[in-house]
């Protein structure tokens, strides 16, 4: 066994991902990449793990002992009760100072997201996890101010996080 191979390393990533498996045999490979691949887009977004064993890298594999399974299914749209959505539509609208902070889990909703804060002109303030949606250099980016921008609004609209 290789000094790589005595770490527990999927006993160490283990608390960090949503689903972590240790490949018993290579024919079990296509169950394990699909549930993992299922379980890391349904709900929320999250990271998972593979282990495959030195041992199972360089084995060979009868293509008629693997299954191909079909596709996971596009996760379910979750969607917030239109009233409420009504109601925070209007309290954006009368805002004088609004501010959005978005998270990392947004419900694939990128392009909207983008679209709503620049076509909008709201100042916003990405959490570490929700970086990338729209540039840190993005003239309506207050990350070097956050304190401030925080301080001095009145309507903050949170998108994909927790409190």
């Amino acid at each position: 066994m290789g000094a790589f191979q005595e770490w527990p390393q999927m006993e160490s990533c283990r608390p960090y991902v949503k689903y972590a498996v240790r490949l018993e045999n290579m024919e079990s490979a296509p169950f394990h990449i699909e549930k993992a691949v299922r379980t890391s887009i349904y709900g929320r977004p999250g990271s998972c793990y593979i282990e495959v064993p030195g041992n199972l890298i360089t084995d060979h594999v009868k293509t008629s002992k693997v299954s191909c399974l079909p596709r996971c299914p596009d996760p379910p749209l979750t969607l917030a009760d239109p009233a409420a959505v009504r109601q925070a539509v209007q309290t954006l609208r009368t805002a004088k100072r609004p501010f959005v902070i978005k998270g990392s889990a947004y419900a694939r909703a990128e392009h909207e997201i983008h679209r709503l804060v620049t076509s909008h002109y709201l100042p916003f303030l990405p959490t570490p996890m929700g970086k990338g949606v729209i540039t840190d250099d993005h003239p309506l980016s207050v990350a070097a101010a956050r304190s401030k921008a925080l301080k001095e609004a009145d309507v903050v609209l949170l998108l994909g996080a927790r409190l």
